[in-house]
């Protein structure tokens, strides 16, 4: 089944968004970005900050995943574009748990491709948290690569002071 790509209106915004500050505190959480105490006024606080306008928001584009043969709504793609930029990064792709490994993240990525297209991007760009295996691999069949990455150590604080090697 293939999908088409329409934009989310005001009134779907608030559920979009609660949703995505909840999935995203999680993420968060998970990763050890964030504590659990703190994940969702962070996941909310950066959510709202690049939302500023809602679904008005310049060069942000939330977009829903309609299935073009029935007209059902699988999911949403969140994409920012900037006017200034030649590339589009992928904030979100989210398609709804009972429609998973159908095929539609990956036909709704390759709209994605072509929506940037449209916007004048020479690339498209995502983070992927290192746990989301399935993701990854998703992304990498259809051809992203790894450009960066960031590596994390934990460690045990100490309270011994500060010593300067005299050598």
């Amino acid at each position: 089944m293939s999908v088409t790509l329409i934009p989310m209106s005001a009134t779907e915004y608030p559920v979009f968004l609660e949703s995505s500050i909840k999935s995203y505190a999680e993420s968060g959480v998970k990763s050890g970005r964030w504590t659990a105490g703190e994940a969702l006024s962070q996941s909310r606080q950066q959510l709202t900050s690049l939302l500023k306008n809602g679904v008005s928001t310049e060069d942000q584009y939330l977009l829903k995943i309609i299935v073009t043969e029935t007209g059902q709504n699988v999911g949403h793609i969140w994409l920012h574009c900037p006017s200034d930029k030649r590339f589009c990064f992928i904030y979100e792709l989210y398609i709804s748990e009972n429609h998973r490994r159908c095929g539609f993240a990956q036909s709704a990525m390759l709209k994605a491709e072509e929506f940037a297209a449209s916007k004048g991007a020479t690339k498209l760009e995502l983070h992927v948290f290192n746990f989301n295996k399935e993701a990854q691999a998703l992304y990498q069949k259809l051809g992203f690569n790894t450009f960066s990455l960031n590596m994390r150590k934990e460690i045990t604080p100490t309270h011994e002071p500060n010593t300067i090697c005299n050598n």
